[in-house]
């Protein structure tokens, strides 16, 4: 006799917290949630599983861009200090685009 199943939809495999639950996550659990569950939907889309948008999914894209564009902001603004000679010790290499400034830049530029 063969069973069939059902496909797996993405309510099945979400994980949804409640506001005061997200607010108790650091930024390390919110980036890695955020990850995983943008990864389960992306995969369920893959194999033809999804064939809708959840309103979370739309939220994490969201939070995923501004957090995209706060990074590239930031790194810009490190890279016209060191352009200017404002921060570090002068002279030192570039921070290259799309690289992350290292850490020790932000001790120096106060970040």
């Amino acid at each position: 006799m063969i069973k069939f199943q059902e496909p797996v939809m993405f309510k099945d495999v979400a994980v949804v917290f409640s506001e005061e639950e997200l607010g108790l996550l650091d930024s390390t659990q919110r980036k890695l949630y955020r990850d995983v569950m943008l990864e389960n939907f992306r995969n369920l889309v893959s194999v033809g599983n999804q064939f809708y948008k959840p309103e979370l999914i739309f939220q994490l894209e969201r939070e995923e861009k501004l957090l995209m564009m706060e990074t590239e902001t930031q790194r810009d603004g490190y890279i016209a200090l060191l352009s200017q000679g404002l921060c570090g010790s002068g002279g030192g290499d570039p921070v290259a685009p799309g690289s992350r400034a290292p850490s020790s830049l932000h001790a120096q530029c106060g970040a």
